[in-house]
């Protein structure tokens, strides 16, 4: 008969971790923290020279002023939209003639309204969406031009000492 150990009654080795794996994960994890890490004041300020909030107001008002434009070129194409007119009217430099078309929008029916409320609404999302496009411009830009070493290092560091302190306190367990 023959006689056979269960291993299970040993205790196990301790599973030793490779430091170039380790350093590579941790160059990685680093890396990754780049672009993950949330921006700093300093670092705004630093890449727009103070001006990231007047950058983000311009490109949403440029936006804004296009927005007029196309609608006061379907304008022409299209003269006897009363809504459209009043809208533009409302919007003008001359605050007479604003003045003057707000009293006609409030004394208008609710169909008028509702379009005009409808040219706002669509003015106000271009202004949204080019606001949060630049935004998204500039941060993806400071992220970019943010050193890679800064987290790439320290992630390798991280990574290997704590790999070899966990390889060496494995082995004294044994």
């Amino acid at each position: 008969m023959e006689v056979r150990v269960i291993n299970n009654a040993e205790p196990k080795k301790a599973q030793k971790l490779s430091i170039p794996a380790a350093a590579a994960v941790g160059g990685l994890t680093g890396y990754a923290l780049k672009y993950t890490l949330p921006l700093g004041i300093k670092e705004i300020n630093d890449y727009t020279g103070g001006n990231y909030n007047k950058e983000i107001r311009k490109s949403a008002f440029s936006a804004r002023d296009e927005e007029l434009n196309n609608l006061k070129n379907i304008l022409k194409d299209k003269p006897k939209t009363e809504s459209l007119d009043l809208f533009l009217k409302s919007k003008s430099s001359d605050k007479e003639t604003a003045k003057q078309a707000r009293k006609q929008i409030q004394k208008g029916t609710k169909e008028l309204r509702a379009q005009i409320n409808d040219y706002a609404f669509t003015v106000a999302k271009k202004m949204k969406m080019a606001g949060k496009s630049k935004k998204y411009l500039l941060d993806s830009g400071i992220r970019n031009d943010r050193p890679a070493s800064i987290f790439v290092v320290p992630g390798i560091a991280l990574a290997v000492v704590g790999t070899f302190v966990y390889n060496v306190i494995g082995h004294f367990k044994d």
